[in-house]
This record gives C-alpha cells, sequence and structure tokens, in this order.
C-alpha cells in the first residue's frame, strides 16, 4: 500500500483533536523529503480544507472501522459488472424460444450474439484496463481511495490517482534556492517552476 514511510506520497481527510478537546477536519498531503542523495530525512505536510463530501465520505468510514464491522478494501471490477449485466440482459432480450428455429439453430444463434456482444463490450472497455493501471503507478492506497471517493471500483482508483497528480511535485532543478529558510521540502508544485 502507499505510504510516506514506502516513499509514495499520502492525501486525505482527517479529523483532528485540539488541546481544549475541539476537533477540526483537515485534508493532508504528506509527502517524504529527501536529501540530494535520495535519503528520505524527513516529510513535508501540505493541510487544506476538507469538502463537504470528503468530511461526509471519511465520517462514515471512520464510523465503520471504530466499530468493528467489516469494512473491505478489495477492488470491485466495473467490467465484471458490465459483462454480467450484458450477459443477463442479453439471456432475457434473447428469448430464443420464440424463433422459429430447431434447438440447435436458436442455440447458435444465442451462442453467437451473446458472443458478439461480449466481445464488443470488452473491446470498447479495454482502455479502461490501461487508464486503470496508469492511474494506480500515479498513487495505489485502497483506504484513501475509500476515503477519498466512497468506491473501490476502477472509477474510484482513477478518481483518487488523479487528485493526486494535481498536488505531485517536481525535483527542483539544480542551483534554485528554496524562497524562504523555513522551507526544507526538496520539491514544489508543478506550477510553482
Amino acid at each position: 500500500m502507499a505510504t510516506p514511510e514506502t516513499g509514495s506520497t499520502l492525501d486525505g481527510p482527517g479529523k483532528n483533536r485540539c488541546k481544549n478537546g475541539d476537533h477540526y477536519w483537515v485534508r493532508a498531503f504528506v509527502t517524504p523529503i529527501y536529501d540530494k542523495h535520495g535519503t528520505k530525512i524527513g516529510y513535508q505536510s501540505v493541510r487544506t480544507r476538507p469538502s463537504e463530501e470528503e468530511k461526509q465520505l471519511a465520517t462514515r468510514l471512520y464510523k465503520r472501522l471504530n466499530n468493528d464491522s467489516r469494512v473491505s478494501f478489495t477492488r470491485q471490477s466495473l467490467m465484471v459488472k458490465i459483462g454480467a449485466t450484458l450477459l443477463a440482459g442479453i439471456a432475457v432480450a434473447g428469448s430464443v424460444s420464440f424463433m422459429p428455429l430447431d434447438t440447435t439453430g436458436k442455440l447458435f444463434v444465442l451462442t453467437a450474439t451473446t458472443g458478439a456482444v461480449g466481445y464488443t463490450a470488452f473491446r470498447l472497455l479495454s482502455p479502461l484496463q490501461k487508464l486503470l493501471n496508469n492511474s494506480r503507478e500515479v498513487y495505489d492506497n485502497p483506504v484513501a481511495q475509500l476515503a477519498m471517493t466512497g468506491r473501490m471500483d476502477e472509477t474510484g482508483a482513477v478518481e483518487v490517482a488523479m487528485r493526486m497528480q494535481k498536488h505531485s511535485c517536481v525535483p527542483l532543478p539544480d542551483g534554485l534556492k528554496m524562497p524562504s529558510a523555513h522551507w526544507t521540502a526538496s520539491c514544489i508544485p508543478p506550477g510553482m517552476l
């Protein structure tokens, strides 16, 4: 799983408690900081205000996790769902029993139709697998995915990766100094160069 400890960034909502017992919501973007030799020397955290939707999703997830209810981080395949739906629809809509063919002819028509529609659906949806693979190279954290999107399918994986990509950092070019002595990060947001 992608975490700052494993060298990846982490982005997600959290509920923090104040010293006086109150709480506040924060969306923390945590990334490891490396020295010029590639050794991890610490972490940088950029905090923003999470959206209401993110707070609601996180509240529901935290409640489920804290109540020891079973929370599945098993990924659900959108393509399998669509394929099963198509096959069920074809089986029902086919109604081959109404066709004026013998049993072999009806079976052939049903099989050919099911195969053709299934193959077409797979070909149309197969680019999603490439998108999913690319998104998981950007960010692959099922806990953050469920907390931030409320989904455990391909759509959720792509959405969380796109959010991470928006916040990604690029290495500082040689000779570029940080604008403040208080900044210790080894990277800055892409738009800042």
